[in-house]
């Protein structure tokens, strides 16, 4: 699978992913360093449908990667097959 996120510079693509999952972002101001960790931790429950430019915490894995990938993006998300067709709108 392929995730595409649209940043203030462009496209950029996540690739070759086997396993993510998504969660709503909670408001409020975080430290990426101290305070990601814990908020992953203890973020309850998985993401309700998203409203436009809604800010969502994404959790990905692929092969060749030993621990989560984390990034912090605002929808619309996209995750695409890997032809590139869209499957999920998060």
């Amino acid at each position: 699978m392929i995730l595409k996120i649209e940043t203030s510079s462009g496209w950029v693509f996540y690739d070759e992913i086997d396993c993510l999952s998504y969660r709503n972002f909670p408001s409020g101001e975080y430290d990426a360093e101290t305070d990601l960790k814990e908020l992953i931790d203890h973020t309850e429950g998985w993401a309700k449908p998203c409203l436009e430019n809604q800010k969502r915490l994404i959790s990905f894995m692929n092969k060749n990667q030993s621990e989560e990938s984390f990034v912090v993006a605002y929808s619309p998300i996209y995750l695409l097959n890997n032809e590139g067709k869209t499957i999920e709108r998060i």
